[in-house]
């Protein structure tokens, strides 16, 4: 089969975040595939892309309709695209894209906006290891359990999560670690009331009426064990530093004996003492 399934980047706030080559392929195609059909077609009208035959492609329905997607491509080429940002990135259209490459469909790549790079390119974090978790777990056991398998491999913890679920999901998160935990928040972006905020957790707890979908960056390093071993580090730190070691000889005695903290922790620790004194 010649024809081409394209995966398009959409939009995720600001209409005019959509690439040339983007637009000229749904433009050129016959079918589109889409979350929401109705909200798909605002972006198609803004750009005057006029009759274009759109289907629903939810979550749950993409292993019933993977075989009318291959059907279609019999006829045309086929464009995906998402509510906002680049499909199959917590959005439908793995299962789809996987049928086909098993079918031997070309599938190409149309390179759009994406809520997650975008608040990380913006974010100042510096890092060399991030990990994307999507949408957070629900419950406390799953969070904790997502979180606590890949804080001490890589240098940042990123998800995505609704304006209803937000304030649960760092609740659990501060309970289990710092209250004080130092985070990102990104919401609306590309928008007109665009944030991109490093904050205390306890300090967005408070904050009322959030709107939007949050893109959550944590910083590993700032992630202790719990609350009580972070307190145990702090008294071992003390009793080291009043025995005038240095830091160097304090770290090179954790590294030799301890494993549960990451290096740059214990360092930004003896660093706050030292600023304290």
């Amino acid at each position: 089969m010649s024809n081409k399934f394209f995966v398009v980047g959409t939009p995720i706030g600001n209409l005019k975040d959509i690439s040339i080559r983007g637009l000229e392929i749904l433009k050129s195609v016959d079918f589109i595939f889409c979350e929401n059909t109705l909200h798909s077609q605002k972006l198609l009208n803004h750009y005057e892309i006029k009759k274009k035959k759109l289907y629903s492609l939810h979550k749950f329905k993409e292993s019933k309709i993977k075989q009318f997607v291959f059907e279609k491509l019999a006829i045309s080429d086929c464009a995906l695209i998402s509510d906002s940002g680049t499909p199959t990135i917590s959005d439908p259209g793995q299962i789809i894209i996987n049928f086909l490459k098993e079918k031997e469909i070309d599938v190409i790549p149309i390179p759009g906006a994406s809520a997650l790079i975008t608040a990380l390119s913006a974010s100042g974090i510096i890092y060399n290891s991030f990990a994307f978790l999507g949408f957070i777990e629900r419950t406390e056991n799953k969070i904790f359990f997502q979180i606590e398998k890949l804080k001490k491999s890589v240098d940042l913890i990123i998800f995505y999560e609704s304006p209803k679920r937000i304030i649960n999901s760092l609740k659990i998160i501060a309970n289990y670690y710092q209250d004080d935990l130092e985070i990102i928040i990104a919401r609306e972006l590309t928008k007109k009331f665009e944030e991109i905020e490093k904050i205390k957790i306890n300090d967005f707890l408070i904050k009322n009426n959030l709107k939007g979908e949050f893109v959550v960056l944590i910083p590993t390093k700032n992630l202790f064990n719990n609350k009580k071993e972070l307190e145990d580090l702090k008294e071992q730190l003390h009793f080291f530093r009043n025995l005038n070691l240095k830091d160097k000889e304090i770290l090179m005695i954790y590294n030799l004996f301890e494993q549960k903290f990451k290096k740059n922790q214990i360092y930004d620790l003896l660093k706050n003492m030292k600023d304290k004194d």
